[in-house]
């Protein structure tokens, strides 16, 4: 049993849901409660709680470029944030044998323009990929890099 120093909460390791396997590397899974924005993020660069107010901080109050991995997309997004106007972009993928290592997170670069917004708010509103908002993807990814 190990203990969730944030919530001060026991939990058994082999109960955690996986969300992908294999993710980082042989038998190391991705976890549902690794999914969303995760402590790393709020503890790092914001005090918002709500996945709207940490894109936009992230985004709008701190030029950031931001790349995630949409699990149920099974795409990486990357979130190019440090010039306006903000450009939403799927990001490449070579053939690495664990996805967490198939992609560099470069959003200078890309191989599609999933949009173009003028606000990080303008983005969480319109963006839709797949038919789902981008407030379903956060909750649904991994954030990969922040910077």
């Amino acid at each position: 049993m190990e203990t969730n120093k944030s919530t001060k909460q026991t939990y058994n390791p082999a109960e955690r849901e996986i969300a992908l396997r294999n993710f980082f590397g042989e038998e190391m899974h991705l976890y549902t409660d690794q999914l969303g924005w995760g402590e790393m993020v709020a503890r790092e660069w914001t005090t918002e709680t709500s996945p709207r107010k940490v894109f936009e901080h992230l985004i709008e109050s701190c030029s950031m470029n931001v790349s995630i991995y949409w699990v149920d997309g099974d795409m990486f997004i990357g979130f190019h944030g440090e010039i306006r106007p903000l450009k939403v972009k799927r990001l490449g993928r070579d053939d690495a044998p664990f996805i967490n290592h198939q992609c560099d997170c470069d959003t200078h670069e890309g191989v599609e323009i999933l949009g173009i917004f003028a606000s990080a708010s303008e983005a969480w509103e319109k963006l839709r990929i797949k038919g789902k908002t981008l407030e379903e993807i956060i909750k649904r990814s991994y954030t990969l890099l922040v910077n």
